[in-house]
This record gives structure tokens, C-alpha cells and sequence, in this order.
């Protein structure tokens, strides 16, 4: 009874590690960061990686901020923008696909709203499932699983895929049996998100920003140029001073672009995110201020 349960447990941890990729799309893009990585460190040319979450990925038109640059420089623009994430996961998700594996950018794009740039608790599940690799273990337990259940979801997600894909595959059970689930999650998950950035709620009341200087120190010590910029949401919002100042004393740009002119509601139809004819009015403000600063 045993051996069968356990020989069960195995096939359908092989087969989940099989369709994992096709739950999601933002699974997907994060299983290819490798691939990512190996397309960076093979570019001939001057490297750009975009850093952010879905705010930064709808936001940032590839074409223009490419045709901003030379044509001299021959710039590669690569992509690190997973779903719902934040700096904490940037941090450690550029030291494991990009920095650990000898693929350094030239330059770095980190786009933000503005609770993404301060330490938060972190998921453990997600954390060791995608983004702390073994040279980070250690800190990640020490210093950002606050508790045994996440402790014990790190572990867990870090050797099995069924466990780290529990939350996706809820909504796929749901999404056959209830009308409409997708859109009505998407629904929900946007109006948390708005809310809490428009009342600044979402992290703790004492702002750190522990994980911000460790990517920029990172970045410095691997010669990266990096220019952190705010996203544009419908209702304006300011930065923290402390996050700025954390910014510009590692000797990175801050490009306040939250309120920039040109945009209207009509330019964020979830309420959200920038659609397209939004991206290219910020693409090309993004490419002027970087610009400004070559």
C-alpha cells in the first residue's frame, strides 16, 4: 500500500514536471530565463536587461527602447519581468538565472510601482521553487522566511513541482467548474493590487530595503549600469525618499516617471496596466531620460 502510494506520488511528480510549464504563461517565461540568459551572454552587442513585474512587461515597448539606442552599440533587449513579483525576488532571481551563470548585462532597467521596491515577507513556496538557487539558500532561510511554514514550503517547492504548482493548479480546477473564474479572478487580483497602491498599504510600517541594496551592489561590483524608473498607474504616487536614497547613494540613476503627460484612464483598460498605445508614449519618455544620462 505504501510502495503503490509512493510510486503514485512519483509518476504524477514526473508528469506535473512536464506540464508545469503549460499551467501559465508567467511559468513559462520563468522556466526560459535560462534559455534568456544563454541569448544574453551569446549577444554580440550592448545588453539590456528589463527588470520589473507585468506593471514593467506592458509598460516597456522592445522596439522603441531598441531603436533608442546606436545602432552602433547593436543593443539586445532581454526581458526578467515574472508575474506579481518584487524586488525580492529580483533579487534573487538575477544572482540565479543571470549573475550565477556568467551572464551579465551591460545594463540593467528595473521598473517599479511603489510598494515593489521595499522588503516584504517572502513567499517561500515561489522563493525555492523559482528563484533562490543553492549559493543563496542559507540567506534566504536566515533572513526571509519568518516562520516554519514558509521554511517548510521553501524546502518542499525547492524538490517537488507538485507542491510548488498547488496554487496554479486550484485555479484551473476552478476554472472548469465555475463560469468566468479567470476573469473574475484577474478582476479581483487587479483591485487588490490598486487598492493597495493607492492607500500604500502592503508593506510593514517600518520600510527597509535590504534586498534593493544587495541587487545594487551586485551590479556594481559586476560593472552593470543600472536606472531604476517608476511605472505609471491611473492615479499619481510618489517613491519613497528612503528607496530613492538607496538609489542614488549605490551610484544608480532614479528616473521618477510615474507622472509623466500624454496618458489618460483610457491608456490602463484594466485599470492597471498600460496597453500598448500607453507604452509607446512611456517607452519613448524612458528612452529620452536615459538618453539624457549616456
Amino acid at each position: 500500500m505504501v510502495l503503490t502510494l509512493v510510486l503514485g506520488l512519483l509518476a504524477t511528480e514526473v508528469l506535473m514536471r512536464r506540464l508545469e510549464p503549460h499551467l501559465s504563461k508567467d511559468v513559462a517565461q520563468i522556466r526560459a530565463l535560462p534559455a534568456t540568459a544563454a541569448a544574453m551572454r551569446a549577444h554580440p552587442g550592448h545588453k539590456v536587461l528589463v527588470v520589473g513585474n507585468s506593471l514593467t512587461r506592458n509598460a516597456v515597448n522592445k522596439d522603441l527602447l531598441t531603436a533608442s539606442y546606436p545602432p552602433a552599440q547593436n543593443p539586445g533587449i532581454f526581458y526578467f519581468v515574472p508575474d506579481a513579483t518584487s524586488v525580492v525576488n529580483w533579487d534573487y532571481g538575477l544572482r540565479r538565472y543571470f549573475l550565477h551563470d556568467s551572464a551579465r548585462p551591460d545594463e540593467l532597467l528595473l521598473g517599479t510601482g511603489p510598494l515593489h521596491l521595499r522588503d516584504v515577507s517572502g513567499d517561500g513556496s515561489r522563493l525555492g521553487a523559482y528563484y533562490v538557487d543553492r549559493a543563496d539558500f542559507a540567506r534566504a532561510m536566515h533572513e526571509d522566511l519568518s516562520d516554519w511554514d514558509e521554511k517548510c514550503g521553501f524546502l518542499l517547492s525547492r524538490f517537488s513541482v507538485i507542491h510548488a504548482t498547488r496554487a496554479r493548479i486550484k485555479p484551473h480546477v476552478f476554472g472548469r467548474l465555475i463560469p468566468h473564474y479567470f476573469d473574475i479572478e484577474q478582476w479581483i487580483n487587479t483591485q487588490r493590487d490598486v487598492a493597495r497602491q493607492r492607500t500604500g498599504k502592503g508593506g510593514s510600517g517600518h520600510e527597509t530595503h535590504r534586498h534593493l541594496t544587495q541587487l545594487l551592489q551586485d551590479c556594481a561590483q559586476a560593472g552593470i549600469k543600472v536606472s531604476v524608473f517608476s511605472v505609471p498607474l491611473p492615479e499619481p504616487y510618489t517613491t519613497s525618499a528612503a528607496a530613492i536614497q538607496t538609489i542614488e547613494s549605490s551610484g544608480a540613476r532614479w528616473l521618477p516617471l510615474s507622472n509623466i503627460p500624454g496618458l489618460t484612464s483610457a491608456n490602463f483598460p484594466d485599470g492597471y496596466h498600460l496597453n500598448p498605445a500607453g507604452a509607446e508614449v512611456f517607452t519613448r519618455q524612458l528612452a529620452q531620460s536615459l538618453q539624457q544620462g549616456r
